[in-house]
């Protein structure tokens, strides 16, 4: 790199920065120091009502039973059980009369722990830290265990040997530290400690201040330990009852705050003291000042409240980290929450609180927050926690007379505070069932997000002097707004908790600004949601925070399902565009936290991110590309600000610049390394740098797979210059690729360093020059990729590792390969690689032995892989070589790999995957850029071949190489080459290989566009090589019905028919109820060939027709060339050309019932052969086309009703009866293979009818005669079939079937009661009788 080009990427790099700076500053100060939001007024009472469930900001994520094995230990009647929560263990603990146990919650199996007996009952149990030099230095935590009378002291330890990295939760060494502490049987509660290890408590019976103190060597007073009691004086302090009395104001509760070391008391009477804890002094204790009167003050700075009772029941301190100026946090009974400052406040002239002056000097209550209201009781809402809990939800909860039950906030007790959230259980009437209050901040409002629609976006700070942050200026005071939510838990509870949310580090000077565990939308894309730990007498519960992402990421659901879109409009109001658009962006690239941060956050802190699925989250595509459609959409324009010639970039590229500037937030500000200038380590963990870099990774290849989000539409210059847009997208491109620089940069940098931690990095940091250390040892990762002095470092550690891999006989190959897969702007060894691999294909070429060339050939070929960005004028030469060498893994690995690494942005790969054929399209040349590798490849099997051909005496030399060659061919992983390869074996005629090939890719060739003749007939025919019988009548269907080749109807019908055969060869096992698309697809087959045949008659018959217009000849030649359904042969053929055979083979294939166009269509038949009596005889015309019909037609009731057409065939003969014989219309239904049954059933009912013209007595005969007859030739023969059952040479069994002989025999007794009395009849009569006697005979 030249440099003149260095310096220019290193000002695009300086640029990208400034960007980044600019975002990293506004996300630190955006959500202001709560004292910014509390202090300004005395008192509030806002909440903001939640439109739907996905505006709720807490959810009940899981609930866990407590083991069942507790429950063997408890007697209903006599036990006493007390609970609480660790989290800082992963553990809670529960106390059944005198023996205490510990439930690890993360853990499934053994997850109880429990302790011996007790002398008396465990009433409290408490976790603090230990003083240092105490106990062994692996001592993390004190477990305190309070009796009736006693305290009992247990260490626990981190393990000696290593745990599992990927463990759920903590393990821990428990030992007996034999310290003792007797209490003179007065129980204590509520302990809490420092983190230097002072551990305070308060009497249950007395309420008095107690400190364990213990120590390393015997005191003055008495031994190593005491229990010191800081509400009396003297000797009495150090002997809990003996010298006290019981006040009537005694201490209830106990608040540490282990950021500033200070203790709050509170007292049963609601007042409030305020202790300095600061250091090890341990007496007298400091007493800083008493909050008093504490109802008095509220309702001075809340008139609203009036006469509400202010019973406080519980207290949380506010660290520094949360706010400067706001320390404690006092609730009460009914949900009024009182605010405290420690500080002294300095007034303006006006009155108005201006600053804090020095340190805690006071206990002042500074603002009031009033409860909310218009709640409903959660079990009254039908959904449960689907709905919202306010009156004012456009749910419209309220509306319905009483519908959902109110819910009033009194009788609350345990509680939870971190990060304005808080928590709140409240005691029902039921008596196993509690109901938890959630509330949190209200981030739009509070930090004043909201942007209204239309609202003009103001320039950023990194193309503004002034920059603005949402759509109000920084110094709009902000409003103290929260959301709450109702939630039922199972039991009564007994303690709430915070739990540690899993985090990559927070950078240091985040970490000194006030306010930071309020801003949720700077958190969300580098760690888990907050929860909570609910523990009842029946359960734990986890109540996880909803994060904005989390909302966002269900409304974008909703809107997949089909609800409104305007309700992410909404989210971008509520948020800003850019805000919004950051988490669209994080949404569309499967950032680790937005995809399992709220339903997979760990309930352990400890090792959170050592676990293997924060590498295999599975990504909604749905919801990543609906969240980059709104990404697009709602990221506007860049455009130039009103007023002023400075741009305001869209919201896409500021969502992008935000998104990445919170994925590097964790290292940017860190310094690279930690530790002595010659023993410098890694500052962060290589788990911690791999899980950013993840991201990262995964946001620049959603840049990649999608650059139309920050390009303009269509040709942007066509915008002009006046109005400035064509400025304003120029300056927003230039700024997204020098992001886009810094980002590849960064994920390089971060493998890198990874990569020396692999290789210990503190041995190569020894090997840089003394000055070079000194630079690392405080340099940030912002200054080693932005910076000319992190260039030097960087080409410095390259250097240096590179000479310790070769101090260890690793060769510089091995660790080049390495360098440059991760980190190519680090090292590039291409050049030298290229002339390793030109000087070993010079060896090869000159050497004589066959080893030797071999050798020195696969080591060309291995180095040119690697460096084939340098081979684009030496390929084609190169090739050459490998050809005349008869080296087939050079001619053909080579230009492959050369294919791919030279379309290395996907650009040909993508116009091929696009079916382009445009020559204007610019990625076609990347495209042809691959077609000239391929035809290096091709041009290689064309040698080899003739090198085949050619051979006369040794064929086998020839044919290793060209089989070595195809089989190469053949395994490359590139479909793009393998269609290229597939065509130039159908050019050639060898088709027969493309039938014996298996590939992954011939199936996708043969069936992508452009379709051939050629191809879908070599696709059928691929898959019954294959033994893919369903896949091959599928395309042999395609081919039928295709339209893209001219075929003649026989052809389609064969195409048909195969089709049928191949799906029948499918495997019979999977007709079964789980595979029923090989059934329906045999159903549909068979019922076109059906249709076909059909058409094919049609067809036939019209092919005869003269004199017929243009237009007719037309649809003749269509029906002879195209599939057509039975509504286009009908309605275009069979019945505008009387087509009346047609007519009812077309309504018996459709199965559609018309019975009037049926009976008009039988008579119409008739009718013809009436007609056609000048050229045949009309019996046997008759007799034939109604044999053929019925054979054709039968058993269809729908195109043959029997009844219909025995009455028709009977009026016939009666109208011919002097040209036709007896026994005509019954014998030609024989001849339509009808069976005797069916026959005679259709002419017994047509005589029993009676209806005209049958009532006639002549007609009556006449039917009788033909029922006759076929009663006779059906007798004749059954009676032939039962002498010879085993023989039925005319195939007449079936239509013969079951004779009935008792029916027949009492029929024809009738007709011969029928039957007059003359010559007419007598021969019908003899007949009767006769076959009577037959019947009685045999039957």
């Amino acid at each position: 790199m030249s440099t003149s080009s260095g310096d220019a990427k290193l000002t695009a790099l300086a640029k990208a920065n400034r960007v980044l700076e600019d975002q990293l500053s506004r996300d630190a100060s955006k959500v202001p120091d709560p004292a910014d939001i509390i202090m300004g007024v005395s008192s509030s009472s806002t909440y903001a009502p939640a439109p739907s469930h996905a505006w709720t900001p807490f959810e009940l994520r899981r609930t866990m039973m407590i083991p069942e094995e507790l429950f063997s230990e408890l007697e209903p009647t006599r036990s006493r059980c007390s609970m609480g929560l660790f989290p800082e263990i992963d553990r809670a603990w529960i106390a059944l009369n005198n023996r205490l146990f510990l439930w690890d919650y993360v853990t499934s199996k053994d997850s109880l722990q429990s302790f011996p007996e007790q002398p008396s009952n465990v009433t409290y149990v408490g976790l603090v830290k230990p003083k240092t030099g105490i106990f062994i230095d692996s001592m993390l935590y004190l477990l305190i265990l309070c009796t009736e009378n006693a305290l009992i002291v247990l260490g626990l330890a981190k393990p000696e040997a290593p745990t599992d990295p990927a463990s759920n939760s903590q393990e821990f060494v428990v030992y007996d530290t034999e310290l003792r502490f007797p209490t003179e049987n007065v129980p204590m509660t509520s302990i809490v400690g420092t983190n230097s290890g002072r551990t305070f408590m308060c009497g249950i019976t007395d309420g008095y201040l107690y400190e364990l103190q213990y120590q390393a060597t015997e005191g003055w007073f008495g031994g190593k330990s005491s229990l010191h009691n800081h509400s009396v004086s003297g000797v009495s302090s150090f002997i809990p009852s003996l010298f006290s009395s019981v006040s009537s104001e005694f201490i209830t509760q106990l608040e540490i705050d282990k950021s500033r070391d200070l203790l709050y008391a509170l007292t049963n009477q609601n007042t409030i003291t305020l202790y300095n804890v600061a250091g090890k002094v341990t007496a007298p204790l400091q007493k800083i000042a008493t909050a008093s009167n504490l109802a008095k003050h509220a309702q001075t700075l809340c008139p609203p409240l009036g006469q509400t009772t202010i019973n406080i029941v519980s207290l949380a301190a506010i660290p520094s980290d949360e706010s400067s100026s706001i320390h404690l946090v006092a609730s009460t009974a009914n949900g009024i929450r009182l605010y405290f400052t420690t500080m002294r406040r300095t007034y303006s002239a006006y009155g108005t609180a201006t600053t804090f002056a020095g340190g805690a000097s006071g206990l002042e209550l500074v603002h009031v927050r009033m409860g909310p209201s218009g709640l409903f009781d959660p079990r009254s809402i039908q959904g449960g926690l689907s709905d919202s809990m306010y009156r004012s939800s456009p749910s419209g909860m309220g509306t319905a007379g009483g519908k959902f039950a109110p819910w009033h906030l009194t009788m609350l007790n345990a509680g939870g505070y971190h990060g304005g959230m808080f928590l709140a259980t409240q005691t029902t009437d039921e008596m196993e069932q509690d109901i938890l209050l959630c509330t949190a901040p209200d981030l739009p409002r509070v930090a004043n997000l909201k942007q209204p629609p239309g609202a003009p976006v103001a320039p950023t700070a990194s193309s503004a002097p002034t920059p603005y942050y949402g759509s109000a200026p920084a110094s709009t005071r902000a409003t103290f707004s929260e959301s709450t939510f109702l939630v039922p838990l199972i039991g009564k509870a007994c303690a709430v908790a915070h739990l540690p949310a899993a985090r990559l580090p927070t950078p240091p000077s985040s970490s000194r600004t006030p306010g930071t565990n309020w801003n949720e939308l700077a958190n969300q894309f580098s760690g888990y949601t907050e929860q909570f730990l609910v523990m009842t007498n029946d359960s734990l519960s986890v109540i996880s925070k909803r994060r904005a992402i989390d909302t966002l990421r269900e409304l974008i659901d909703a809107v997949r399902r089909g609800d409104d879109e305007g309700i992410v409009t909404q989210f971008f109001e509520q948020f800003g565009r850019d805000q919004a658009c950051a988490m669209c962006l994080a949404l569309a690239c499967g950032n680790s936290f937005a995809i399992s941060g709220f339903t997979q956050a760990p309930l352990s802190s400890s090792n959170a991110f050592a676990k293997p699925q924060m590498a295999d989250v599975a990504v909604d595509e749905g919801l990543a590309l609906a969240a980059k459609t709104i990404f697009y959409e709602f990221g506007q324009q860049p455009a130039v600000y009103p007023g002023t010639s400075t741009v305001t970039f869209s919201g896409r590229h500021e969502g992008l610049a935000l998104y990445f500037a919170r994925l590097i937030r964790p290292i940017w500000k860190s310094k690279i390394t930690t530790g002595p200038t010659n023993n410098q380590s890694s500052n962060l963990s290589p788990s911690v740098l791999t899980i950013v870099q993840k991201d990262l990774q995964a946001l620049m290849s959603f840049l990649d797979r999608n650059p139309q989000l920050f390009t303009p539409p269509g040709n942007y210059s066509l915008h002009g210059s006046v109005d400035g847009q064509f400025g304003a997208w120029k300056d927003e491109e230039t700024s997204v690729a020098q992001l886009r620089e810094l980002l590849s940069l960064t994920i390089e940098a971060i493998s890198f360093i990874v990569l020396l931690i692999d290789y210990k990095l503190p041995d190569t940091v020894n090997l840089l020059e003394p000055s070079l250390q000194q630079k690392l040892q405080t340099m940030t990762w912002e200054e080693l990729l932005t910076q000319q002095s992190g260039r030097d470092v960087g080409k410095a550690l390259v250097t240096a590792v590179i000479n310790q891999q070769i101090s260890q006989q690793i060769s510089i190959d091995a660790i080049s390969e390495i360098l440059q897969a991760r980190c190519p702007n680090f090292c590039s060894t291409d050049d030298v690689m290229m002339y390793k691999a030109v000087e070993s294909l010079r060896r090869a070429k000159e050497t004589r032995s066959a080893s030797e060339r071999n050798d020195s050939l696969r080591e060309s070929l291995r180095l040119l892989l690697k460096s084939t960005r340098n081979l684009r004028a030496a390929l084609d030469e190169i090739c050459a070589d490998y050809r005349d060498l008869s080296f087939p893994d050079g001619a053909v690995l080579l230009p492959l790999q050369c294919a791919n690494d030279w379309d290395a942005d996907f650009q040909g790969r993508d116009y091929f995957a696009s079916g382009s054929t445009s020559e204007q399209d610019p990625r076609r040349s990347a495209y042809e850029t691959r077609l000239r590798c391929y035809d290096l490849i091709l041009k290689t099997l064309s040698a080899f071949d003739d090198r085949f051909n050619a051979a006369t005496s040794d064929v086998t030399e020839a044919q290793i190489p060209q089989d070595a060659a195809y089989r190469l061919a053949l395994d490359s992983a590139d479909p793009i080459f393998h269609s290229y390869l597939y065509d130039w074996f159908v050019a050639k005629g060898r088709t027969d290989l493309l039938l014996d090939i298996r590939t992954p890719f011939i199936e996708e060739y043969l069936r992508r566009e452009p379709r051939s003749w050629e191809k879908c007939e070599l696709l059928w025919q691929f898959y019954v090589n294959h033994g893919h019988f369903l896949n091959a009548a599928e395309a042999l269907a395609d081919l039928a019905e295709g339209r893209d080749f001219g075929m003649t109807l026989e052809k389609r019908i064969e195409y048909l028919s195969l089709a049928l055969g191949n799906a029948k060869s499918h495997q019979a096992s999977e007709y079964d109820s789980g595979h029923q698309a090989p059934v329906e697809l045999l159903t549909d087959l068979d019922e076109k060939l059906e249709v076909a045949n059909v058409q094919l008659d049609i067809y036939e018959q019209m092919k005869g027709f003269r004199g017929l217009g243009e237009s007719a000849l037309k649809e003749i030649t269509a029906l002879g060339t195209t599939l057509m359904d039975v509504n286009a042969l009908y309605h275009r053929y069979a019945d505008p050309y009387s087509l009346y055979d047609m007519k009812l083979l077309i309504l018996k294939v459709s199965e559609h019932r018309d019975a009037q166009i049926v009976s008009s269509t039988w008579r119409a038949i008739f009718e013809n052969c009436e007609s056609l009596m000048s050229v045949c005889p009309v019996d046997h015309q008759t007799f034939l086309t109604l044999s053929i019909l019925g054979q054709r037609l039968y058993p269809s009731d729908i195109a043959f009703p029997l009844d219909l057409v025995c009455s028709l065939l009977e009026d016939f003969a009666w109208d011919h009866r002097a040209s036709i014989s007896v026994g005509w219309a019954p014998q030609t239904l024989l001849e339509a293979h009808i069976p005797y049954e069916v026959i005679f059933e259709a002419l017994y009912t047509l005589r029993e009818a009676g209806q005209p013209p049958y009532h006639m007595k002549d007609r009556e005969v006449f039917l009788i005669s033909d029922i006759t007859y076929l009663t006779n030739s059906w007798l004749t023969e059954a009676l032939r079939l039962n002498s010879s059952p085993y023989s039925d040479p005319s195939g007449s069994r079936a239509l013969v079937g079951r004779f009935p002989a008792d029916i027949i025999d009492q029929a024809l007794t009738q007709y011969m009661e029928l039957l007059p009395t003359g010559a007419e009849t007598e021969a019908t009569r003899r007949l009767l009788g006769d076959m009577q006697q037959r019947i009685r005979a045999r039957f």
